[in-house]
């Protein structure tokens, strides 16, 4: 007994131990695999079934692209805020257009929720709520990371190559 209460203590320490945390931007990629792995599982139709995993790629592509939105308006606001000399108009414009993009990238978001939710039945979309739920949760971690100067460089790794999906 004390050998096997070892072996699983040196497991745990060795699975909890193992790198960093998974970049929000990628864990909503997986996260967005699982949800279209569950509709080609619990929608018959694969007509119906294509749509939704198409809604489901553009979410994809628009997380992304929202990324890409947030990490544009960070650089840009390090860059006035380290010219001293920059206007209060500046920053005004700059916050605006961002307020803009997030804007357009949500009105485009929502439609595709809709073909979700009505391209299934509610058996089907019972089936998918844990999926979606999960999605859903991934999306909001990617809205919600805190950026470093670092990240404005590089995407994580995992989610070079996705740039062009769906666009």
């Amino acid at each position: 007994m004390g050998f096997y209460r070892s072996s699983v203590a040196m497991l745990f320490l060795a699975l909890t131990s193992c790198g960093g945390a998974t970049p929000p931007v990628v864990e909503a990629d997986n996260q967005l695999d699982v949800l279209k792995d569950a509709i080609r599982g619990a929608v018959d139709d694969e007509d119906r079934a294509a749509r939704l995993v198409a809604a489901v790629e553009e979410i994809k592509s628009l997380a992304h692209e929202s990324r890409r939105i947030r990490m544009a308006f960070l650089a840009d606001i390090q860059a006035l805020n380290a010219d001293y000399d920059s206007p209060r108009e500046a920053f005004i414009t700059r916050y605006a257009r961002y307020d803009e993009e997030r804007a357009a990238v949500r009105h485009r978001f929502y439609p595709l929720r809709s073909v979700l939710v009505e391209g299934t039945t509610v058996a089907e979309w019972d089936e998918l709520q844990d999926a979606n739920d999960h999605m859903l949760e991934a999306l909001a971690a990617v809205g919600s990371e805190e950026l470093e100067v670092d990240d404005l460089e590089d995407e994580p790794a995992g989610s070079a190559g996705l740039e062009g999906d769906g666009q």
